[in-house]
């Protein structure tokens, strides 16, 4: 197949024909085919994607039967069901088939955008051209260090580094709130991306992903701490194993606890980044972190220390830290507790709102560096 992605719309009306005529390289055909018409046209014609429109005078089952056979018969291919019924009942049934994307009419025309570029994304991996995305996690063993912030910004910022996309993983997943500082609303959260079996469905996890408009996508934590344990680690190697195969840059948002899903995180991560504040517990705590990490085997290159809220009145200056932990900084963050503050209320991340500031600077340059460290492996 050619980066030109070649789509065929059976069975669709003015509208949506008119729809998918707007999108950018794309080949689009279109067919009013019943029975074994969708077969032999499915023979001739290689396709990236099938639009398959679901009228309220058309045979259901029959054409529920004819998506999963088209699915299974042609795997690469991405089929779109589009229908003016939005019962949740024909949803899953559509999904349940074979379908990877569902949508409701009117089309929105971002909705079928984003449809179209996880086909993209699909067709990339499928063609051996998708490169293996750098795993980002940022940890701290104690709370209130600002790990959350720095992994919203970090990952708003990377996303605009050129490639416009990032993803964001909120793994804690009792107490996340990554969404609020995105003043976003999920639908769909990371245990709906884990329901079936321990390995995750690639589709599936795509549709559970949440934009921002910076290009940013966020995996949320559940809308309830009792359904993290329906997470397991091993749903956190898959998952993070198929994001890193479609995001260039996936930045994981870490709850201060080891347990067998935060390792799982841990060891696969290409950088750590372990967050800390100039005070006597943080540090304590961060030195304890460091020697756990050692024994792991993980290098120094592997961990990098960020210092956050550093000001010209702490007691502890960066060179004592450096001496008491062994370990010099990768990073520090200058304390501006006013922009901070704000950007927390307004649900709008650092980097984008507060561009400005001397922390968002700070945030973007960092974010620069980090995009051009090397991959390093666990030893």
């Amino acid at each position: 197949m050619s980066d030109q992605l070649s789509v065929l719309v059976l069975n669709g009306d003015a509208e949506t024909n008119q729809q998918f005529e707007k999108l950018q390289d794309a080949q689009l055909t279109t067919a009013n085919l019943n029975g074994d018409g969708w077969n032999e046209t499915l023979r001739r014609h290689p396709l990236d994607i099938l639009v398959v429109e679901l009228n309220p005078k058309a045979d259901i089952a029959s054409s529920m039967a004819r998506i999963e056979r088209a699915r299974a018969d042609y795997p690469e291919m991405t089929i779109f069901v589009t229908s003016a019924t939005k019962s949740p009942e024909l949803i899953i049934a559509a999904m349940r088939s074979g379908a990877q994307e569902f949508l409701s009419k009117p089309i929105s025309e971002g909705e079928l955008n984003q449809a179209v570029d996880r086909c993209r994304r699909r067709k990339e991996a499928t063609n051996g051209r998708s490169q293996s995305g750098r795993l980002i996690s940022v940890f701290s063993k104690t709370g209130g260090v600002g790990v959350t912030t720095l992994a919203v910004n970090l990952g708003v910022a990377l996303a605009q580094t050129g490639s416009n996309r990032a993803a964001l993983v909120d793994l804690n997943l009792q107490h996340g709130d990554a969404s609020s500082l995105l003043d976003l609303h999920p639908r769909y959260s990371i245990v709906d991306a884990c329901e079936a079996g321990d390995q995750v469905d690639t589709d599936k996890l795509q549709s559970c992903m949440t934009p921002h408009g910076s290009g940013l996508s966020l995996l949320a934590e559940p809308a309830h701490p009792a359904a993290s344990d329906e997470v397991s680690a091993h749903h956190v190697h898959s998952v993070l194993q198929q994001l890193t195969g479609i995001y260039p840059y996936v930045v994981v948002d870490m709850p201060h606890v080891f347990e067998p899903r935060v390792m799982a995180a841990l060891d696969m991560s290409s950088t750590i980044l372990l967050t800390t504040v100039a005070t006597i517990p943080a540090l304590r705590s961060a030195r304890k972190v460091l020697q756990l990490f050692k024994e792991l085997g993980f290098s120094h290159e592997k961990v990098k220390l960020v210092v956050n809220r550093v000001s010209r009145v702490d007691r502890i200056e960066t060179k004592e830290i450096t001496r008491t932990l062994d370990h010099e900084p990768f990073w520090t963050l200058p304390n501006n507790y006013l922009a901070a503050a704000d950007a927390l209320n307004t649900g709008q991340p650092l980097v984008s709102q507060k561009r400005l500031s001397n922390v968002a600077k700070s945030l973007l340059d960092m974010a620069d560096v980090v995009s051009r460290v090397g991959v390093t492996g666990r030893r």
